[in-house]
């Protein structure tokens, strides 16, 4: 009997010796409290977790693997702790443990992050100073939906569907943050170096920064959508984030304005329903040149605006430029359409001006010619609706499309008369005839071959000289 108690002493014994050698070797080597052997993983069975404002929301987590600083090597639960990357939008309530609660605040994003961290305790149960250390770690994207409330000064919601008179006021009221919010338009103007818009000719932004609402003014006409976003979410990954808007402009020309190829007149009367019209340069000789229509469209080509002349063959209208091609009148439209259920499409805003391009002189000015140079004179009208014709085809001949020839010296003047078939003539009252005078020089002549003279009378007798006869012989001068 007193040998099997010195067995079983000797066996304590040798426990307590091995226990205190174990403790001495743990203690002396902190990375075996986390060795690589560790194989613990925290999963998550949600992604991108809509929390909804003043709402709780419970997020599950499992864990897997080893922790060889368990007694069990397996890992503990309430190791796991969990953080919001902003407590603005998301908090963590209960923020330890496999089943933490997600509480929403603010529209925007927060990464929700739990992280094991392993520890070790000594024989004694006391943690042992330096051993925690993270061994896993896992995410999650929490959101909370962006909502928007339209408070527009005339109290029409911020549709495709409703045009905006100038300075009207757009309010959009968020549930963001302070300072978490912008916005974006798709017409590739007037915007910062960050990408949010200024002022894109139809909406300026007036205030934005440090809060949660962006007032907007109309500033002209046209349209331009709108995203809405919190700047959490820049890259446009959350859909819940972004609301999307479309803004019209009222479009209005400006009769008040002019151009260096043209001005608004009064008309004596109205044509199509205005007495508004722009007319082109009607100064002889002087160049027809394609002119922006003054409106408060501030950029016409990237307005979303829909351009549009009664006959091209007058006057093409373009991205807001109207380009002459003949003498006539058009009427030109800027308007912006929008499409309803059924294939519907109606014009949510428009506005209409009558263009005059005037029956005029172009070409170069000449008043005189030598006997037997020929001169091509051209007018603003269609060559085919033109007629040529000369009061003295002794002095002048003129061909169907108005090439002149000089056969003897004198004066004579030549004609183009347009069809009357033209409402520019017709229904404006403008002429449809041009009148050119010419003198026509035989090296040196006067300007009559026989001249009456009475007692006490003066009569002036001129020579018939060209800059360029003076030019070759300056005695003639």
């Amino acid at each position: 009997m007193e040998k099997i108690k010195q067995v079983k002493k000797l066996r304590k014994g040798w426990k307590i010796f091995g226990a205190a050698l174990l403790s001495i070797v743990l203690l002396g080597s902190a990375t075996l409290f986390a060795t690589a052997s560790s194989t613990v993983r925290i999963e998550l069975s949600q992604k991108d977790i809509q929390v909804d404002p003043a709402q709780d929301m419970p997020l599950t987590a499992t864990l897997s693997g080893n922790d060889e600083n368990t007694q069990d090597q397996l890992p503990v639960s309430n190791w796991v702790t969990w953080t919001s990357s902003n407590t603005d939008v998301v908090e963590v309530i209960g923020a330890t443990g496999l089943n933490p609660t997600l509480r929403g605040f603010n529209a925007g994003k927060s990464t929700i992050r739990g992280d094991y961290t392993t520890k070790k305790y000594d024989e004694f149960g006391n943690l042992v100073p330096g051993s925690e250390s993270v061994i896993a770690t896992a995410s999650v994207v929490a959101y909370v939906p962006l909502t928007i409330q339209d408070s527009s000064s005339d109290n029409i919601a911020i549709d495709a569907y409703h045009a905006h008179a100038m300075d009207t006021t757009i309010g959009f009221y968020s549930n963001a943050s302070n300072g978490n919010i912008g916005i974006k338009s798709n017409n590739g103007v007037g915007s910062n170096a960050q990408g949010f818009l200024t002022n894109n000719g139809i909406v300026e932004v007036q205030n934005v920064a440090g809060s949660n609402i962006i007032s907007l003014k109309v500033v002209g006409g046209g349209k331009t959508d709108l995203t809405v976003l919190t700047l959490d979410n820049v890259d446009e990954k959350i859909e819940q984030l972004i609301k999307r808007y479309t803004v019209i402009g009222e479009i209005k020309y400006d009769t008040s304005g002019s151009t260096d190829s043209g001005s608004f007149i009064t008309l004596p009367k109205p044509y199509n329903g205005t007495q508004n019209a722009f007319l082109f340069n009607d100064k002889d000789f002087e160049t027809l040149a394609p002119s922006i229509i003054p409106s408060n469209i501030k950029y016409p080509d990237k307005a979303g605006v829909r351009y549009r002349s009664t006959d091209n063959g007058i006057c093409r209208y373009t991205n807001g430029t109207a380009s002459p091609v003949k003498a006539g009148v058009v009427t030109l439209t800027a308007g912006v359409e929008a499409s309803y259920a059924g294939g519907v499409v109606q014009n949510i805003t428009e506005d209409r001006v009558n263009v005059i391009i005037p029956f005029k002189k172009l070409g170069n000015q000449v008043t005189d010619m030598n006997v037997g140079d020929q001169l091509q004179l051209q007018t603003s009208g269609d060559p085919r609706q033109v007629r040529w014709s000369t009061e003295d085809n002794t002095i002048l001949d003129v061909d169907n499309n108005g090439l002149v020839t000089a056969k003897k010296a004198g004066k004579a003047k030549v004609v183009a008369t347009h069809y009357e078939d033209n409402p520019l003539f017709t229904e404006l009252g403008y002429s449809n005839q041009l009148v050119y005078e010419i003198t026509v020089i035989d090296d040196f002549g006067v300007s009559a071959q026989k001249v009456t003279v009475n007692m006490k009378e003066t009569v002036d007798i001129s020579a018939l000289v060209t800059e360029e006869d003076l030019e070759k012989n300056p005695k003639m001068g």
